[in-house]
C-alpha cells in the first residue's frame, strides 16, 4: 500500500520542492487571503454581491494558475493581475455600497486599504515599477471618488492620510526590497568572484609545483655530477687529472647555482598572464643545454648532434625554453640505448619554423603517450640505464610551449625512437 505521500511524488503534483519568491507570495500570501476573506465574506453576508466579488476573484486566481502552469503566463504576471484584481474588487465593493444603505463605510474602508498596503508590501519588488505607480494612483483616484461620494461624511485628512500610507509605504517597500535584492546580488557576485579567484590560484599554484619539480629534477643532475666527479678526483693520484676535475667541479657548480637563478626567475614571474619574449638565436639554447647534459651523455656514450642554424631567431622566452630543451633532451638521453645519437634540427613550414629533437631510444606506446601529455600526469618509467624521473615531464612543457605561442606534437612508436617537434611562428 503506497502511502499519499508517495503517490503525490510519483504524480509529480508540485514537482521538486524550491522556495520561489513569487510563487511563496503568490500561493502564500495572496492567493490564501482571497479565500479567507471570501470565507468571511460568506459568513457574514451569505451568497450576497460582496460574496460573489469573492467568488469571481478567486476563479480569476485559480484561471491565472493554470495559466502559468501551461507556461502561457509568467511567473510576475501573477502578481501583477492578482494586484489589479484585488484593486478592482475593491472599487467593486464600493460601487456596490453606495447603493446599500446598510454598507459601513469606515470599517470597510480602513479594511480594504490595510489588505491593499499588505498586498502591496508583500509584492515590493515584484511588480514592475510602473504597475505599482499605476495601482497607487487607482488608489489615490478611488480614496478621491470616495471622498466626494460614500465617503463624503467621512474626515477628509482621515482620507488622506490612508492614502499616503499605502502609496507611500507601497513605494518605500519596494525601494526597501530592491535594495535587499541588490545587495543579494553583490554578495553573490563576490562569491562567485571569489570562487573563480580561488580556482585560478589553485591552478597557478599547482603550475608552480610541476615547474618546480622539473627544475628540482634538473638540479640533480649538477649535485650528480659533482658527487661522481668528487669521487673520481679522489680516486685519482695525478695531479693533472685532479685539475681537470676541479675545473669540472666548478663548471658543474655553476650550472647549478645558473638553475637556482632560474628558479627565482620562475617564482617572480610564473603569475603573469603574458609571459616576456624576446628574439634570440634558438641554436644557443640547445648548445646550452647540451653542455649541461654533456657528462650524462659521456656516461652512456650518447652523441648529441645540433644542426639548427646559428642564424635562426626565435621569438621566445630564454629561461622558459631552456627549461623546455633540458627537459626533452633529459628524456631523449634517459630513454636512448648507449651509443646512440640524439639530434636537434630545423625545417622551414609556411609561415612556422619547426624543431624537432629526435632520438634512437625505447619509444612510446600510443596510450602511454596520451598519459603523458596529460599536465595532471605523475607517472614515471625508468630509463634504459635504471634512471629515475619526476614522472611530470611532456604535459607541462606542452604548456611551457604553447605559453611561447608555439606547438607541440610527439610522434613515437616502440623500439623505434621518438621524434618531438617544436613549431614557433616565423620572425619577420
Amino acid at each position: 500500500m503506497k502511502s499519499p505521500v508517495m503517490i503525490i511524488k510519483q504524480l509529480n503534483l508540485f514537482g521538486k520542492f524550491k522556495y520561489d519568491r513569487v510563487l511563496g507570495t503568490f500561493f502564500g500570501v495572496i492567493f490564501p487571503a482571497v479565500i479567507l476573506h471570501g470565507y468571511i465574506e460568506y459568513l457574514s453576508t451569505g451568497n450576497s454581491l460582496y460574496f460573489l466579488r469573492d467568488i469571481i476573484n478567486i476563479s480569476t486566481l485559480i484561471l491565472i494558475s493554470i495559466l502559468f502552469k501551461f507556461s502561457i503566463l509568467k511567473k510576475k504576471d501573477l502578481i501583477v493581475i492578482a494586484l489589479y484584481t484585488v484593486e478592482f474588487a475593491i472599487i467593486f465593493t464600493f460601487v456596490v455600497g453606495y447603493f446599500d444603505p446598510k454598507f459601513v463605510f469606515e470599517s470597510n474602508f480602513l479594511s480594504v486599504e490595510m489588505i491593499f498596503a499588505t498586498l502591496i508590501f508583500a509584492a515590493g519588488s515584484l511588480v514592475p515599477l510602473r504597475h505599482l505607480l499605476t495601482l497607487n494612483v487607482m488608489n489615490i483616484l478611488f480614496i478621491v471618488v470616495c471622498a466626494l461620494t460614500v465617503g463624503k461624511h467621512y474626515m477628509i485628512l482621515r482620507l488622506i492620510f490612508c492614502g499616503l500610507v499605502v502609496s507611500g509605504g507601497g513605494y518605500l517597500a519596494y525601494l526597501g526590497q530592491k535594495f535587499v535584492l541588490s545587495l543579494f546580488k553583490k554578495i553573490k557576485s563576490s562569491r562567485l568572484l571569489i570562487e573563480k579567484q580561488n580556482e585560478e590560484l589553485k591552478k597557478v599554484n599547482d603550475e608552480k609545483d610541476r615547474l618546480f619539480r622539473i627544475i628540482g629534477h634538473d638540479l640533480r643532475t649538477p649535485f650528480h655530477q659533482l658527487n661522481h666527479l668528487v669521487d673520481f678526483m679522489m680516486e685519482s693520484n695525478e695531479k693533472d687529472k685532479k685539475m681537470e676535475y676541479g675545473k669540472l667541479i666548478k663548471k658543474s657548480a655553476n650550472e647549478g647555482a645558473r638553475l637556482l637563478e632560474d628558479l627565482l626567475v620562475w617564482s617572480e614571474n610564473i603569475d603573469q598572464n603574458e609571459v616576456e619574449l624576446k628574439e634570440m638565436p634558438v641554436a644557443k639554447v640547445v648548445e646550452r643545454t647540451f653542455e649541461f647534459f654533456k657528462f650524462k651523455c659521456g656516461l652512456k656514450e650518447i652523441h648529441l648532434i645540433n644542426e639548427l642554424p646559428q642564424d635562426l631567431v626565435l621569438c621566445i622566452n630564454d629561461s622558459m625554453m631552456e627549461t623546455v630543451f633540458r627537459n626533452l633532451i633529459g628524456n631523449a638521453i634517459k630513454f636512448s640505448h648507449p651509443c646512440s645519437k640524439i639530434i636537434v634540427k630545423s625545417f622551414v613550414n609556411n609561415n612556422y619554423i619547426e624543431i624537432s629533437v629526435k632520438d634512437h631510444g625505447v619509444g612510446i606506446c600510443s596510450d602511454r603517450l596520451k598519459t603523458l601529455l596529460s599536465e595532471e600526469s605523475t607517472s614515471s618509467t625508468v630509463g634504459t640505464n635504471n634512471e629515475k624521473g619526476t614522472g611530470y615531464g611532456l604535459g607541462i612543457v606542452k604548456k611551457l610551449v604553447e605559453r611561447q605561442h608555439g606547438s607541440f606534437t610527439v610522434n613515437s612508436k616502440l623500439e623505434d625512437g621518438t621524434i618531438i617537434t617544436l613549431a614557433f611562428p616565423k620572425v619577420a
